[in-house]
């Protein structure tokens, strides 16, 4: 998938100098994950795209692109669901997910922040994504 080889293009650039911020290609195409038609392309790689994705959200001080980060996080785990692939996400959770901090923010305390945020958004789709 296109969207998906974008993705890992820009983390790999990322993973270079990971003093600055993501840039807005990066941001550009964890966007685009959300347009792969096909979820199976993404559960091919599911692992390495959520790690990749919780590592920015705890090492991104900027709240535009760790809402935008959360959003997509929110919206592939809403796909899962809709396509009864949630053993994918429990067994990530259980087997593969650690939990980490970068300069005292840990993913939890920042999903946190940031769920809520969405939750105030006006996007119907993206509530009911965060609710599931």
């Amino acid at each position: 998938d296109p969207h998906v080889n974008a993705f890992f293009q820009q983390c790999h650039k990322r993973e270079k100098d990971m003093s600055q911020s993501p840039t807005s290609n990066f941001v550009r195409s964890c966007k685009n994950l959300l347009n792969v038609e096909k979820i199976h392309a993404i559960m091919s790689f599911l692992p390495i795209i959520l790690n990749q994705l919780f590592k920015v959200l705890v090492q991104n001080e900027e709240d535009e692109i760790s809402t935008a980060v959360t959003r997509v996080l929110t919206d592939i785990v809403a796909k899962c669901h809709e396509e009864q692939l949630d053993h994918s996400v429990q067994s990530y959770i259980k087997f593969v997910f650690k939990t980490s901090a970068c300069k005292e923010r840990t993913i939890h305390e920042e999903l946190a922040k940031n769920v809520t945020g969405l939750l105030k958004s006006n996007d119907s789709t993206t509530i009911k994504h965060v609710l599931k």
